[in-house]
Parts: structure tokens; C-alpha cells; sequence
């Protein structure tokens, strides 16, 4: 995968469950770009907020 801001393929990655969904944090350690991602996709820092809000 590589970064959607600078295309460097070196991003760092972490899996991880957040409420009830599987979601990946990754940051680009060339431009410092922060993203989420779930298997559908790319989703906001809100919508992972949102997620750790529910029980």
C-alpha cells in the first residue's frame, strides 16, 4: 500500500479493533499523512471516534 499524499511505500501499520469494527491506522513517514482504513475502506478520524464511543 503506499501513501495517498506523497506515494512513499513505507507506512507505518497498526491493526486493531475499535468497538465492534477491525480497523488499520497508518502514517507515512515521509509527510506524516495519518489515515484509517477498514476493509471497506478508508474512513475519517470522526468515524473512528464514533466507533469507540459505542458499547
Amino acid at each position: 500500500m503506499a501513501c495517498t499524499g506523497c506515494a512513499d511505500t513505507k507506512l507505518i501499520s497498526i491493526r486493531m479493533k475499535i468497538g465492534v469494527q477491525d480497523v488499520v491506522f497508518q502514517r507515512c513517514s515521509r509527510c506524516e499523512i495519518n489515515q484509517w482504513a477498514t476493509h471497506d475502506g478508508e474512513i475519517s478520524l470522526d468515524e473512528i471516534l464514533e466507533l469507540a464511543r459505542m458499547r
